[in-house]
């Protein structure tokens, strides 16, 4: 049929074609399989059954639900995986989360992970790949299994297991796929937490996405509790975030199709990229940089349309050296460090001298 309407050679080269996407596709179950072993006989290898799962501070709901995909596979081993993490959960949404899907978090000073290290047979790192930075891991600890999607600078390979993906969207589709491989099918309270970890990292499947994540998507989109998920997607907002959206709303400049706004003091650095989020919908808008001060520092909050300015970029070319900044093509931040001791009127700086830069920065 092929040869009558397409030709010979054509037809030769779709079915060389279909043969190369076959093989392609049983090197990558087989090197998935492999992966998964491995993981496997790293955790068992321990000798006791209680295994540390290690998360970043302030985790978001990809660490929070890649953290209890390692524990139901270290229950699945027949050991105990306990999750920790450092600082507080800042982060109403993360709040949220952690409160509607019951994450079993536990919260840890830097001074007391080492007595957990000491008596854990295992230690495993999620969603985070250099201990101490940013997690209560101390800088010195070599944990045995690390599991990222970000990439490092640090040499993981001193772990007895390390899968770092950086082209991969989430550490939840990660987790997805080793639970997939040992037969274990998550009940809808943890395929709804893995399938929104995949959602929040991607940006709903729409920026730094994989075949991986399409796939981990579409295989928990039918386990997952959708009235939970439903939930978990609309958290509530504080008054005191409302009343900084309001701010925004009233102080916003436009310039072309960006949008600068200065809120002045803010109780959180979280309450920007509501505000940001919120200018986005403003039609005909391309892009929003909205700052404001916390303590002694000012911080901005970026965001792009599909297709817009890479805000990121921007963010990093304006605060040069008076700051430090950067971020992805839709989504961006960054923060400069006011000089104690030093007067000057802030309000008027930020106007008068960071929005040009930015504008700058922007090409306009």
């Amino acid at each position: 049929y092929l040869e009558t309407y397409t030709g010979e050679g054509h037809a030769m080269r779709v079915g060389q074609e279909a043969l190369a996407r076959t093989v392609v596709s049983k090197i990558e179950e087989h090197m998935a399989k492999r992966s998964t072993d491995n993981l496997v006989e790293t955790l068992k290898a321990g000798g006791g059954t209680e295994v540390a799962i290690f998360t970043h501070d302030d985790p978001d709901p990809d660490a929070i639900a890649a953290a209890m995909g390692m524990a139901r596979i270290c229950q699945e081993l027949g050991l105990e995986g306990k999750i920790y993490h450092g600082g507080r959960l800042n982060r109403l949404q993360n709040r949220f989360f952690a409160r509607l899907i019951e994450a079993p978090l536990s919260r840890l000073e830097p001074e007391d992970a080492p007595h957990v290290i000491q008596g854990a047979a295992r230690v495993v790192l999620v969603d985070a790949g250099q201990p101490g930075a940013h997690n209560v891991l101390p800088p010195e600890a070599v944990p045995n299994v690390v599991l990222d999607h970000h990439s490092t600078n640090r040499d993981v390979s001193a772990a007895d297991y390390s899968d770092v993906r950086p082209g991969v969207g989430s550490t939840s589709t990660m987790v997805t796929t080793h639970l997939q491989q040992m037969g274990i099918i998550p009940d809808p309270r943890l395929a709804a937490a893995l399938l929104f970890g995949i959602r929040t990292d991607t940006d709903h499947l729409r920026r730094n996405v994989s075949t991986a994540d399409m796939r981990a998507s579409a295989y928990l989109s039918s386990l997952a509790d959708q009235e939970l998920l439903d939930l978990v997607e609309h958290p509530p907002l504080a008054s005191k975030v409302m009343d900084v959206i309001g701010r925004g709303i009233q102080a916003r400049r436009r310039y072309g199709d960006h949008l600068f706004v200065w809120c002045g003091e803010v109780g959180s650095r979280d309450d920007l990229p509501h505000v940001a989020d919120f200018l986005l919908q403003e039609e005909n808008v391309a892009a929003v940089f909205v700052f404001g001060q916390v303590g002694q520092k000012v911080l901005v909050s970026a965001r792009s349309v599909t297709g817009g300015p890479h805000v990121g970029d921007i963010t990093k070319e304006a605060l040069g050296d008076v700051g430090s900044g950067g971020g992805h093509a839709r989504m961006g931040g960054g923060s400069i460090s006011l000089r104690m001791g030093v007067d000057m009127d802030v309000d008027q700086w930020v106007v008068e001298d960071l929005f040009p830069a930015f504008l700058d920065a922007s090409g306009m």
